[in-house]
């Protein structure tokens, strides 16, 4: 064996990557379950035509609606009160009617539809309608009157379809019925009965309206007529002529008396202050004469000069005369006149300045009492005109309401509602054409949903099976090389044994088969020839000994080859070449009871050696040395030794046999044991170092798994095989001796 293949057939080695996606896989997958998902589609299909073909045909008509909010002459609390709703509110508020329950039993009334067949609960059963189908279930009992024509409005009101068209005041009105006469009435009907509804709800309440108005308007005239009486009447009483003059007059006094009294009241405190510095009037003080007052008076100040002129001349003359001369006696005399004189004018300024104050404060007095006064008057005055302005906003009020109504009251008989909230801008044609069922569509959709779910479970009973079902699941979930595959042939009574199928001319793909298996195995060491060969599975059932004795005649038409059955616990290769099932062989051998020779059977061109006598403990038997000088004896005098192992899962006899030959064949059958299994036998086999030649794939069936190509440099797969099997468990071989 070469360095790379021994390192392609390491199940170590090379791990698939879990993460990519394999497409391939799934168009493989797609491939080998094309006749059932095939089978799928075309059911769904035809059932989907079948039912489509058979539903009732469906029409729908639209009619097109303008909505304009024009303003009502009408009186409302919404009017009276400035209240304005948005046109958002009111575009809902129609939309709410058009889909109103009223509405929809004015369409029913008027298009007598309780009598139509399209609301009849006993001739409108639907397709799949239980009492169509089976006769034998009772039909619905009729309704009454009453109760059909709640059943109609409700099937009317789940048929008919209002949808407003974004950002406009569009409204479309569609109706649906298998009738395409009825679908375009009704469309066209319940737009009419909506402006029809509108126009009556508008008379109506224009008749209301003038109704309340007249009411009213009597009251507000009687309420008029009263107020403009009371200020006539209190005018006259109050003597109200010309009240703003009054008013503006008396304001004005009030200010000129309020002026006059603070002047007063500053020569008041003025003189208070100038008096408070005099002191005692009843005696005189000479500090009287620094009295600003009587510095200001001119006369004060005259006589002051003259008594000092008088003073001065005195001086003068008592330089030069004596005191008793005349002329010095005159001058004093002068003097003394002028100063009585000043001392007289100073009194009197002092006695001027007290009479004025006493006069200032009986002018305060006065000016105080005058404005008070005024004051009161003004007062009167002001209550006079608030009564005044009560009784003339009353008057106000009641007339700008009495015009409010009274106008009201003319618009209303007046106006004439000859239109109407809404109007036609497209009315409903009669259908051309159904709108469903569209059995194009819904085949096509059929095909895709059930093409998508076959394809599914197909894959799920991909991820699901966890078996080896072809050649690529050795790769993808053992990680092992595939030296080739058995197909499932069907065998005939009159083919002979399974065992021998190499040689029947029947099953020629069969002796291919083996012969593409045998050239994989001779090539599989081109260096050191594989001499002793041992064939092996997981479990009992996977035809481990068919494929052995096969393979063994396979080479025997080219080389001296003999096949050993050691499984000596469930031996079957006597039985299959016509030998009684425990005639002398390999274990009479190692016990050294039966010559070799003479256990030796020639079978088909080969020499056979059986598994001999039952022993209680095998493994202990091929565990021996002799048997290992067996096993060295025959590799010298063959040129191939096939070896027919017991499984590798419940015993350990594979493995003890493994160390003795120079390659290791393990049989795996298609869509039998789960995969976890023969992972176990596999890493099992793996701790011994001879190598694992590869797997063979029996009973691989090409029919059940179309699409799963392979190919491994031979060339190799066929569409026969042959079906075979043990049914045998892991119970029916003993585990207490397992070295493993």
């Amino acid at each position: 064996m070469n360095e790379y293949q021994r390192d392609y057939l390491d199940p170590k080695l090379q791990e698939p990557d879990e993460d990519a996606i394999d497409l391939g896989h799934y168009l493989r997958v797609l491939l080998g379950a094309r006749w059932g998902i095939f089978s799928l589609v075309l059911a769904a299909t035809v059932f989907t035509w079948l039912v489509g073909t058979n539903m009732t045909k469906i029409y729908s008509a639209t009619a097109t609606l303008l909505i304009e909010d024009k303003e009502v002459n009408i009186v409302s609390i919404e009017e009276l009160y400035g209240v304005d709703p948005s046109q958002k509110a009111f575009f809902t508020t129609q939309l709410q009617i058009l889909n109103s329950r009223q509405l929809a039993e004015r369409v029913v009334t008027k298009l007598q539809l309780t009598e139509h067949p399209e609301f009849d609960p006993l001739k409108n059963v639907g397709f799949f309608a239980p009492h169509k189908w089976l006769p034998f279930l009772s039909k619905p009992l009729p309704l009454s009157e009453a109760g059909q024509f709640r059943r109609t409005v409700g099937m009317f009101q789940q048929m008919r379809k209002v949808s407003a068209v974004a950002g406009t005041q569009i409204v479309n009105i569609s109706y649906e019925a298998s009738d395409p006469e009825l679908s375009y009435q009704v469309a066209n009907t319940l737009g009419r009965e909506y402006i029809n509804s509108d126009l009556e709800a508008r008379l109506a309440l224009t008749q209301t309206a003038a109704e309340w108005l007249t009411s009213r308007l009597d009251g507000m005239r009687t309420d008029l007529e009263r107020s403009e009486s009371d200020l006539q009447g209190y005018r006259e009483r109050e003597n109200l002529i010309d009240v703003g003059g009054v008013q503006t007059l008396t304001a004005s006094d009030v200010g000129n008396l309020a002026s006059s009294l603070l002047q007063v009241k500053s020569l008041v405190a003025g003189l208070s202050n100038q008096i408070n510095t005099l002191g005692d009037l009843s005696e005189y003080d000479e500090d009287w004469e620094r009295f600003p007052g009587v510095l200001a008076d001119g006369l004060a100040g005259q006589l002051k000069s003259k008594e000092s002129e008088g003073a001065r001349e005195v001086s003068e003359l008592s330089l030069r005369y004596g005191p008793m001369h005349p002329k010095l006696i005159a001058a004093i005399s002068n003097k003394e006149e002028a100063k009585a004189a000043y001392h007289r004018q100073v009194v009197k300024v002092v006695s001027g300045f007290e009479v004025a104050y006493r006069k200032a404060l009986a002018d305060e007095r006065t000016l105080q009492a005058q404005l008070d006064q005024s004051k009161d008057e003004i007062q009167g005055i002001n209550r006079k005109n608030y009564q005044l302005s009560q009784l003339e906003r009353e008057v106000e009020a009641n007339q700008q309401l009495y015009d409010l109504f009274f106008t009201r009251f003319k618009q209303t008989n007046g106006s004439q509602f000859g239109s109407s909230v809404a109007r036609f801008i497209d009315k409903a044609l009669k259908p051309g054409g159904p709108i469903r069922p569209v059995v194009r569509n819904m085949v096509l959709i059929a095909a895709f949903l059930s093409f998508a779910l076959g394809f599914a479970l197909a894959v799920l009973r991909d991820y699901l099976d966890n078996t080896i079902r072809n050649p690529r699941g050795v790769e993808e979930k053992l990680n092992q090389v595939l030296i080739g595959t058995l197909p499932l042939m069907k065998v005939e009574p009159d083919d002979g044994e399974v065992s021998e199928l190499f040689f029947s001319s029947k099953h020629a793909s069969f002796a291919e088969a083996v012969r593409t298996i045998r050239t994989s195995v001779v090539l599989s060491s081109i260096d050191k020839p594989l001499k002793t060969i041992l064939l092996t599975s997981s479990v009992a059932g996977e035809g481990k000994t068919t494929t052995s004795m096969n393979i063994a005649f396979a080479m025997g038409q080219m080389e001296k080859v003999l096949l050993i059955d050691a499984d000596m616990r469930r031996p079957s290769v006597a039985e299959n070449i016509g030998l009684p099932a425990r005639s002398p062989g390999l274990s009479d051998v190692i016990a050294g009871s039966v010559k070799f020779e003479e256990c030796l059977h020639r079978h088909q061109g080969i020499d056979v050696l059986a598994a001999g006598a039952a022993v209680p403990n095998p493994l202990e038997l091929l565990s021996s040395n002799k048997f290992r000088s067996l096993m060295k004896a025959l590799d010298a005098r063959y040129d191939r030794v096939i070896v027919d192992s017991a499984p590798s899962v419940p015993v350990s006899d594979s493995l003890v046999l493994a160390n003795l030959v120079d390659g290791v064949v393990f049989v795996v059958r298609s869509d039998a044991t789960k995969v976890p299994t023969i992972a176990d036998g596999l890493r099992r086999l793996s701790r011994v170092k001879t190598p694992l030649l590869g797997v063979v794939l029996n009973s691989f069936s090409p029919g059940r798994n179309k699409g799963y190509g392979y190919g491994y440099g031979y060339g190799y797969g066929y569409g026969y095989g042959y079906g075979y099997g043990y049914g045998e468990s892991y119970d029916s071989y003993e585990t207490k001796d397992s070295i493993a």
